[in-house]
């Protein structure tokens, strides 16, 4: 659908990068379809542009206990 224009916009600021708002207007029955091609194609645009997303990444440390 062309009207209203889809929307996107910074959704929030995460500790490990920006959470970005895609909101398509597409009928109820195509919404699961177009999220999931909207994903795919920023998934290949990111890979082409080299963009990596940050992967949490923790340390545990086991102290022995005498």
């Amino acid at each position: 659908m062309t009207e209203p224009a889809p929307l996107v916009q910074v959704a929030s600021f995460e500790a490990l990068g920006i959470s970005i708002a895609i909101r398509p207007w597409v009928a109820v029955s195509d919404y699961p379809q177009a999220v999931g091609e909207l994903n795919q194609a920023l998934l290949e645009a990111f890979h082409r542009q080299n963009i990596r997303v940050p992967v949490p990444q923790q340390e545990v440390r086991l102290i022995p206990v005498s």
